[in-house]
């Protein structure tokens, strides 16, 4: 956008806001470019003060903006966030806005309460954000710190993670092995069976073995001023043990240090381990003596970081060398579920960015606005043919998380075996197994320059791994974006009930279904179950051209083989404009083209088809849109349209790995009249629904059973 953007210039507008004896009128323009948006989590007074207790969402935004002569910061409720699309660089109107004191000071807090934004485009503020505060500004907006609380941090946009770079910390510098006092220096097993003199010079020198991601754990009702804590399993010769780093502690320390790190303790306290008790401990390797105490350290003690150490320190010291499972795919057959494992390969699939909401269970009345990014990858090595399916989740590795991409070498750590033997109805049945990160998983992208750099012993366990692997070994696989989902469902609603015996539950209660999708953001992905009427059902070939369509439909966004389309005259609500008006699913073109992935340049394309089933909601006057991207068996022969509801012919891998991407002649034919008998039939489905860039929805097909 050109910096031509009009701007009452007469008198700032920041300044009339600011203005006590100014009184608001709705004709008035007040227009201002976005700076910078910055979430958190406010104060419980504040929540009170400012009116955000009446918000769905209780997390607020620090938004600064600017009217071209001076810049500052607002509080902008998440509810109206959350409605708009707002980036930095857009132009918004202010329509709605309250001013509230703080605190006992003269100064006044504004609320934006209802924005609009101007337009789409955004503009150049590269030198807008060069410009002054104006006089009457907050103290805490220069320092980059909330309105709304007085915590001292912000958080990312989208998750629970901190904002690091908005973080203001003290630095904790280093120590060298020769600046520390060994004679001072006492064994784990001496300080946690109390066998150790008590005193103030007291220390500990420790491995860390394990390291989680900061825990973050805040609340709507509580004031916490650091609310997190770093958990830790450390050792040293005589045993492991785990540690906490509470509030500040943990975020200062956090980046400082990783698995095989050497740390410096001093000033700590002994507890019962409560890490241990928890069932998602795991035991160390057997022959390691695991204490039942657990190192507490706050913002009292000190911890620092080891550097400069050297062979004869390592001899003297004896730490035990880094845990390390590294499997193939062959082997992780035979692995239990539940096991903590180690892989390596090349990356031949990462799939789109998902978000995954937030359950608060506790505060089911209030939603804390906060995601998980996750994502599907594929790894190969040269064990078994097919590849190692891994869920990823961003935690606190948002570079690697985001640019992860296919030819990659990977090395996962600390990953999660599943095998849904839950499932499973006989010895017989096929089982399924891929592999989740766990708060102590880290993923290290690998090259043959990099092995040095891994802590011992996963350097030679990564050089080895990898001397086989030639360049471009696996291009041919390479794939990226798209829609893919595992493990594959059950495709018998008997089958369906044993897994997930309480399904009823899931399924979306009246009246819920639009308000859900409503509040739908961009990439979040939803899994939903819901009981529909079938109403009828269009064949798309994506790879043609387009062109004028077969018998005239509503469809007309998108170029298909009509197959069926019967109204319904004796329905649970009539078609009626209201019900139009409620038709929930995209059924673009270049929107339904998302679901696969693309492939490498020079590889030959595939067949990109899909039916569109339209459903209508019980009891509710909704119209429901879903697609059926076809990804099937070699084998497979569709004769009837339940079998396509199903999914009973359905690829494991999806679009990944199906011998068969479109429908024959004979199977359009089956299938259409068929699904003459299947009108105003209900079904159970079971839903994949994502939002793109664009704000539509794409919802996906998986199961559907009739009843």
């Amino acid at each position: 956008m050109s910096n031509s953007l009009n701007i009452n210039q007469s008198r700032s507008q920041l300044a009339l806001i600011d203005d006590e004896g100014y009184q608001f009128q709705e004709n008035n323009m007040f227009v201002f470019v976005v700076l910078e948006i910055m979430r958190y989590y406010p104060g419980k007074q504040y929540r009170r003060k400012y009116g955000l207790d009446h918000c769905y969402f209780w997390d607020a935004f620090d938004v600064t903006i600017t009217d071209k002569r001076y810049k500052k910061t607002f509080v902008l409720t998440a509810d109206e966030r959350f409605k708009k699309e707002l980036h930095p660089g857009s132009v918004i109107k202010i329509n709605k806005y309250s001013k509230y004191p703080y605190k006992a000071s003269a100064y006044c807090q504004t609320v934006i309460e209802e924005l609009e934004v101007v337009n789409g485009e955004l503009y150049d503020i590269t030198d807008l954000k060069k410009l002054p505060w104006i006089p009457s500004h907050f103290s805490r907006q220069e320092k980059n710190l909330p309105l709304a609380s007085d915590r001292d941090y912000y958080v990312n946009n989208w998750t629970f993670a901190l904002n690091f770079d908005k973080l203001k910390v003290d630095e904790v510098l280093p120590i060298c092995m020769r600046e520390i006092d060994l004679t001072k220096v006492h064994s784990l097993q001496d300080v946690v069976n109390k066998k150790a003199p008590r005193s103030k010079d007291q220390l500990l020198i420790v491995k860390v073995m394990r390291k989680s991601n900061v825990i973050h754990f805040f609340s709507p009702f509580y004031d916490d001023e650091w609310p997190f804590q770093l958990p830790l399993v450390v050792a040293d010769h005589t045993g492991w043990c785990t540690a906490v780093l509470w509030n500040k502690l943990a975020v200062e320390l956090f980046n400082n240090f990783q698995e095989g790190s050497l740390l410096m303790i001093k000033h700590f306290k002994i507890k019962e381990s409560f890490q241990k008790k928890s069932q998602y401990f795991q035991t160390p390797p057997q022959g390691n003596v695991v204490f039942d105490s657990e190192i507490c350290l706050n913002q009292t003690s000190v911890v620092r970081v080891i550097h400069n150490i050297s062979d004869a320190d390592v001899e003297r010291l004896k730490m035990p060398d880094l845990e390390c499972c590294l499997i193939t795919r062959r082997d992780l057959i035979s692995v239990p579920d539940f096991a903590i494992v180690d892989v390596a390969g090349c990356v031949t699939f990462v799939g789109r960015i998902e978000r995954e909401p937030r359950k608060d269970i506790k505060y089911h009345q209030k939603d804390s606005g906060g995601f998980y990014h996750r994502r599907w990858i594929h790894l190969k090595d040269k064990s078994l043919h097919a590849p190692t399916v891994v869920l990823i989740y961003e935690g606190y590795q948002s570079e690697c998380f985001f640019n992860i991409s296919p030819g990659q070498h990977l090395l996962c750590r600390h990953m999660l075996t599943n095998h849904g033997l839950s499932t499973l109805q006989s010895s017989r049945q096929q089982r399924y197994t891929w592999l989740t990160t766990t708060s102590n998983s880290r993923i290290y992208t690998v090259r043959p320059s990099d092995y040095d750099q891994l802590p011992k012993p996963l350097d030679t366990v990564v050089r080895n791994a990898f001397t086989e692997y030639r360049k471009d070994e696996f291009v041919n696989l390479y794939m990226e974006g798209g829609f893919f989902t595992y493990p594959p469902l059950p495709c018998t609603m008997e089958a369906f009930i044993k897994a997930v015996p309480k399904y009823r539950d899931q399924i979306t209660e009246s009246g819920q279904l639009l308000q859900k999708f409503n509040r739908m953001n961009w990439r979040q992905c939803h899994q939903l179950v819901v009981e529909a009427a079938f109403l009828s059902l269009n064949y798309v070939d994506l790879n043609k051209q387009k062109k004028s369509v077969i018998n005239y439909s509503h469809y007309l966004c998108i170029p298909y083989v009509r197959i069926n389309d019967t109204s319904c005259t004796k329905f649970y609500f009539p078609r009626t404009q209201e019900s139009e008006k409620n038709e929930l699913g995209s059924i673009d073109r270049d929107c339904i083209s998302q679901l696969w992935s693309k492939q490498k340049t020079g590889n030959r394309s595939r067949p990109k088809c899909a039916v569109v089933f339209k459903w209508h909601i019980l009891n509710e006057p909704i119209t429901l849109n879903t697609i059926k991207p076809i990804g099937l068996c070699a084998e497979s022969c569709i004769t009837e349209c339940k079998e396509l509801i199903s999914g009973i012919h359905d690829s494991d891998l999806g679009l990944l790995h199906a011998a068969k991407f479109d429908l024959n002649q004979e199977e359009v034919t089956a299938i259409n009249h068929s699904s003459v008998k299947l009108v105003q039939s209900k079904f159970t489905l079971l839903l994949d629904v994502y939002t793109d860039a664009g704000n539509g929805q794409l919802i996906v097909l998986k199961r559907g059973f009739e009843f």
